[in-house]
């Protein structure tokens, strides 16, 4: 078929026979895409005689369809070809009272389906969202006016075209060289971003964009094919084509303007110091170590050093990026304005200035001001793993933050600002005036109080009544619990005890389950040996009875230790989960179920996710008061060594939601730290796995 399909294009190829009544010898100047001819081309032909009076002629192809033709240069003639069957057809036209024949053998030309709305629909929708952005911006003003015409003009030329011609009007803009003057982003609309803390960067990732999708239009090959429809004569149906080619470079050129006058006016962070209130009402000073108290909510003011962008002032690493970033922004405007001007001759839309509206300063001054609250601040602490980062949020000038020592003692650290180009660190102390830290923890199904330090005795006190430490049975619901030390350090924790039911697998092993917000989990990691529908899965302890095999479902039990095998469950491969593993009417977990799971158990979710005991070298004990009791159960590596265990726990997460979806994973894991974390997989590892109902 495709054999067939190329000898037919060749037949129909582009083969343009020029002469005329008398002898001339076929000369022929395509301006096409891929050199061939196919209708909504625009093609140059050579017509040597021409007079001068002699700018616009008609013509006929097949002595019935019209064609209307513009004089380029001194002997050539410039049309857009209509739509005719292909093979062999003639256009006829009378130069100087002959009749001038050229012969042409048309190709096969294509059309991507009806859209659901026009290329004119399209074309006057983004330029009108876009005008409508622009508007707004004082400095466009006049140019916005402007824009306004050039939208308006279209819509009159294209309501007084035929249905025919509105039709060629729809074919030349589908082609897609001119289709890349109209939209980068497939009719989506280009928003100005408002300003941010680093207008540069976004002024260079938007130029260099616009640069890498439009490079062939904007090439000075892709200005001087565009500029060939600017000889089109002013017929209603080439003065709309020329209009709607002239709005689509005026649309790359509002979307510069406007993100000129946005984010060259934004202001640049220079610099970022924290203040206490001085002596004075109203007077600030510098703060060179950062003072915070351990579990309470810290605020500090702070300031930031600010800079408009100027072409002295430019940070380093983007300094070469943006002068010639301005460089290409002037060019551009000025090769573009040229095109509009030829476009727009002999129309009622107006001419455009060449230079920039927008002239970037050669210098700008530097202003300290309050750090603004909507300011996207990255704050982190360094130096120190027994410090819990709570929270921060930058509100009304200050930085509002929470820590909490784990430890119990005054601990130094340095914390750590960042936003893309711009970082900063300030030494910093964490104080401890009042030394306790506790949690409620859920071993065994039993809930009890664990104190990680303060000083004893303690007074504990449950909403229910009960008092003391613990272990205690708690009915499923919602409890708050009051801690009190010697010293008068007191805590109040709330905390929900969760649901407990049970589920057997088709080998008969009984897992315990748990209600987790609405989601039901297994709280027991997988221990079958045979999928859901009786498929054995193939038991292995060697890498070599699974690597290279990645259709053979497996899994490995831990003997490292008597006890493993309850506690810790089965590791399995890729393809075993893939495809019913899990009991019935329970499910393999996705990762919206997993990110549901973490949404509902909030900060430090993988600290109420891990069993009380067990663990290793972890700071803080986990809590296991969501009861999902996870195991550091470890996993075994594509080279079949067992690593981890006490330390870690890996689940696998499909990346595609449908089966089978065998080595399309990534993992999730739990370690010492507080939260869960995500990581590649390694296809040749064995995991645990966890279902979750359905």
């Amino acid at each position: 078929m495709k054999t067939s399909f190329r000898i037919l294009l060749s037949i129909f190829s582009i083969l343009l026979l020029l002469g005329c009544r008398e002898e001339e010898a076929p000369i022929y100047h395509p301006i096409v895409v891929d050199d061939y001819v196919t209708a909504f081309d625009l093609v140059k032909i050579y017509a040597p005689g021409l007079g001068k009076e002699d700018q616009i002629l008609e013509g006929y192809f097949s002595e019935n369809i019209p064609v209307t033709l513009g004089r380029i240069g001194k002997d050539s003639l410039v049309f857009i070809m209509p739509e005719l069957p292909m093979g062999n057809t003639i256009l006829e036209a009378e130069i100087n009272g002959k009749s001038r024949v050229w012969k042409f053998n048309l190709g096969i030309y294509f059309l991507p389906p009806p859209a659901q709305v026009s290329v004119f629909e399209a074309l006057i929708r983004d330029n009108e969202a876009l005008l409508t952005e622009i508007e707004d911006i004082e400095s466009l003003d006049g140019f916005s006016q402007d824009y306004r015409k050039w939208i308006s003009q279209l819509k009159v030329e294209y309501t007084q075209l035929s249905e025919n011609e509105k039709k060629v009007f729809e074919g030349v803009f589908r082609n897609p060289f001119i289709k890349l003057w109209l939209d980068s982003k497939e009719g989506k609309k280009l928003e100005i971003p408002e300003c941010d803390a680093s207008p540069i960067f976004n002024f260079l990732g938007r130029c260099n964009m616009l640069e890498n999708l439009f490079s062939q239009p904007f090439s000075p090959q892709g200005f001087e094919y565009v500029t060939k429809y600017a000889a089109l004569p002013n017929s209603e149906l080439y003065s709309s084509i020329k209009t709607g080619i002239g709005l689509g470079g005026l649309y790359q050129m509002a979307f510069l303007e406007g993100l000129a006058a946005k984010t060259l006016t934004c202001p640049l962070l220079r610099n970022f110091v924290f203040k206490i209130p001085g002596e004075q009402p109203g007077s600030f000073v510098e703060q060179p170590t950062l003072i915070f108290e351990s579990g309470e909510l810290n605020e500090i003011h702070a300031f930031g050093d600010f800079q408009k962008p100027n072409m002295i002032g430019i940070y380093s690493p983007y300094e070469d990026q943006f002068r010639a970033r301005v460089d290409w922004f002037k060019t551009f405007k000025k090769s573009t304005s040229k095109i509009l001007a030829r476009l727009a001759k002999g129309s009622d839309v107006p001419l455009l200035k060449e230079e920039p509206l927008y002239i970037i300063p050669a210098t700008a001054p530097i202003e300290q001001i309050p750090f603004p609250t909507s300011f996207p601040m990255t704050v982190q602490i360094f130096y120190k793993p027994n410090i819990r980062f709570i929270n921060y949020e930058f509100e009304e000038g200050k930085l509002k933050i929470e820590l909490e020592s784990l430890i119990g003692l005054e601990q130094d650290f340095e914390l750590r600002l960042y936003y893309q180009d711009f970082e900063k660190s300030f030494p910093a102390k964490l104080k401890v005036t009042c030394p306790m830290l506790a949690q409620v923890a859920l071993e065994e199904g039993k809930v009890r109080m664990d104190i990680q330090y303060g000083v004893p005795p303690y007074k504990i006190t449950w909403s229910n009544g009960l008092t003391g430490a613990g272990p205690f049975d708690f009915t499923p619901g919602a409890y708050t619990v009051q801690v009190l030390d010697s010293d008068g350090c007191e805590e109040s924790i709330e905390f929900e005890m969760p649901q407990f039911s049970t589920v057997t697998d088709i080998d008969g092993n009984e897992y315990r389950t748990v209600k987790i917000g609405n989601q039901w989990w297994m709280a027991e990691n997988l221990s079958t040996t045979r999928k859901n529908d009786g498929t054995p899965i193939t038991k292995v302890k060697t890498p070599s009875e699974w690597t290279g095999n990645p259709d053979l479902s497996v899994y490995s039990v831990l003997e490292t230790k008597p006890g493993n095998h309850p506690n810790y469950g089965n590791l399995y491969n890729g393809k075993a989960v893939c495809c019913g593993i899990c009991p019935t009417g329970w499910r393999y977990p996705e990762s919206k179920d997993w990110a549901q799971l973490q949404d509902f158990l909030g900060p430090r979710h993988a600290t109420k996710m891990k069993t009380y005991l067990g663990w290793k070298n972890s700071v803080v004990k986990g809590s296991n008061i969501s009861g999902f009791s996870a195991q550091p159960t470890g996993y075994i590596g594509w080279n079949g060594m067992y690593e981890g265990e006490g330390s870690v726990t890996y689940f696998r997460v499909p990346t595609k939601s449908d089966p089978p979806f065998s080595h399309n994973f990534f993992l999730l894991g739990i370690s010492l730290g507080e939260e869960i974390f995500a990581s590649a997989e390694n296809p040749g590892g064995l995991y645990s796995v966890r279902c979750i109902k359905d």
